[in-house]
């Protein structure tokens, strides 16, 4: 399926491990920019992305928790989280933009980027991003709208593959 007109897209390194895979990097009509600074990177092993549907019904081999997580527009099938556990490493705090690759993040932005116009037509990568608490065999329990980079709103909870029984919103729109 071709890219939308106004996305931006890229494609993963040639020479890294693994199939080459198309990333839409940016859609201003879906995604959500960050409107803060990215935030420290993670290491691999402390991020998971794993299949929406794995972890709505509690078969995707999480730890039980509190996850923060991110929806790429690229990806909408996937999630990527990290536990509460692992948001602070060797004093260097994590959060939802530490979910988003350099690429995904920067595409561009540093030539354009201007405070005062938050919502350019670029860096428009997330599709949701949120807080959930799984439980393995269970699935999700809750999860929410609550980013203070993307700050999606939660009419736009639809986006997300999960039981909308259990969603529970952080604003009033």
């Amino acid at each position: 399926e071709p890219a939308p007109e106004d996305a931006d897209t890229d494609f993963s390194d040639p020479l890294a491990p693994g199939p080459a895979v198309q990333r839409g990097i940016s859609d201003r009509r879906l995604g959500y920019a960050s409107r803060l600074p990215r935030q420290a990177s993670i290491r691999q092993e402390v991020k998971r992305i794993c299949p929406i549907q794995e972890v709505r019904t509690g078969s995707a081999s999480l730890a039980d928790g509190t996850y923060l997580f991110v929806v790429m527009v690229a990806d909408p099938q996937n999630m990527r989280l990290i536990h509460e556990d692992d948001l602070v490493v060797e004093g260097v705090f994590a959060g939802h933009s530490s979910l988003v690759e350099r690429l995904e993040f920067r595409r561009r932005w540093n030539t354009h980027w201007d405070v005062a116009d938050a919502d350019a037509d670029f860096r428009h990568t997330v599709l949701y991003a949120g807080e959930l608490c799984y439980e393995e065999g269970i699935g999700v329990t809750s999860w929410n709208n609550r980013s203070g980079h993307y700050q999606p709103g939660s009419a736009a909870h639809i986006r997300v593959g999960l039981d909308e029984a259990t969603f529970e919103p952080v604003d009033s729109d």
